[in-house]
């Protein structure tokens, strides 16, 4: 059958098959728009977390160096008294730890003999805080439980110079609560939070959050409640904490399910600052695109099906008032010598034995 012919027979075909091809064509466009498009809003929620990342390192830091600051001042105080009993430094520490919510204060002296704002006192001389504040350069613990309850605390230490000699260490604690407190500025909606861990992954502060990483000691080795999806990934974040860079990978929590993560060295110690949100906020945003993209989409569908069936109607239209003036009379309306000529044709080739008479009337 010819093209013209087939036309002809099917007019709806052809319509029909070129919606179609259009239809599979932007399908397939849309399935690459939408690989694209997460693909894109992936690297964007990777790029903002490394920003978070950054920001809480700040933020920590600030509040670092303004009780490193604290403590600096402390010392030059207490470093212009010619002798202080036990009393009288008592009333200066909790002045102080007042002034500045430490857990607690200490001045502690060159033979490691600690006096605490509380009384109480202790020997220090085998802690690395006070090694290192000896040593004429300040200092900031690891994550340690407190002598007096137990509890998580980070101490920080400063030496106390008189006359260019260190003359002791001026130190004070912070709860981990306290710079958890100071971490909780959460992202994307409060999706987000942060964790500091140290280089080797031993948990440092842990965030207060409903999907956080619960009772981890070590970020690496937590297999109860952390899933790393390759062994690489495992293999670059170690690389990177030990050589001091940042980067970012996915990875399975208990409560939080599938996690994006951005790592950055705090400058601090060994500790790493790591931001992490879950998936699902991506899912979300590409979700919200995807719609909107589809009902675009839809909208120009619907704009061009409206459009094909206004041909379509038109072209029915003009043919059928072609048909009628040619096979229709216009005074009588019934069919005209053009149309009995095509009926007559058809009905001598279907019955070639047949007789027929052929009469005509002259109407006036």
């Amino acid at each position: 059958m010819k093209f013209k012919e087939l036309k002809n027979e099917y007019p709806f075909l052809f319509p029909f098959l070129a919606v179609t091809g259009f239809l599979a064509v932007l399908a397939l466009m849309s399935l690459l728009y939408v690989g694209r498009l997460q693909r894109t809003l992936e690297s964007e929620v990777r790029s903002s977390l490394e920003e978070v990342a950054r920001q809480g390192v700040k933020i920590l830091q600030t509040q670092i160096e303004g009780d490193e600051d604290s403590l600096k001042s402390m010392a030059t105080a207490i470093s212009g008294y010619t002798s202080l009993n036990k009393e009288e430094m008592m009333d200066l520490l909790n002045a102080a730890t007042k002034n500045n919510a430490f857990k607690r204060m200490a001045f502690i002296r060159p033979n490691g003999y600690a006096v605490f704002n509380d009384g109480s006192v202790m020997d220090a001389s085998s802690q690395p805080a006070f090694v290192q504040a000896m040593q004429g350069k300040a200092a900031l613990s690891q994550r340690r439980k407190d002598s007096t309850d137990g509890k998580e605390i980070i101490v920080q230490a400063v030496p106390v110079f008189k006359d260019g000699e260190v003359k002791g260490v001026l130190a004070s604690t912070r709860s981990i609560a306290s710079y958890t407190d100071i971490l909780s500025v959460y992202s994307f909606g409060g999706q987000g939070y942060n964790v500091i861990v140290r280089s080797n992954g031993d948990k440092v502060i842990n965030a207060n959050h409903e999907t956080a990483i619960e009772n981890f000691t070590n970020i690496f080795a937590d297999r109860d409640n952390l899933t790393w999806h390759t062994q690489e990934d495992v293999s670059k974040m170690k690389e990177d904490m030990r050589a001091g860079r940042t980067g970012s990978l996915l990875f399975t929590t208990r409560k939080g399910g599938r996690m994006y993560a951005s790592y950055v060295p705090v400058g601090i110690n060994d500790w790493y600052m790591v931001s992490l949100v879950p998936e699902k906020v991506l899912l979300v945003k590409t979700a919200r695109l995807v719609w909107l993209t589809l009902a675009f989409m839809a909208a120009g569908l619907g704009l061009i099906a409206l459009l094909l069936y206004y041909i379509l109607a038109v072209q029915k239209s003009n043919r059928f008032a072609l048909e009628r003036a040619t096979y229709e009379d216009p005074v009588t309306g019934l069919p005209n010598w053009n149309k009995m000529q095509q009926v007559l044709a058809s009905l001598l080739k279907a019955n070639p034995q047949q007789l027929y008479a052929f009469v005509t009337l002259d109407v006036d």
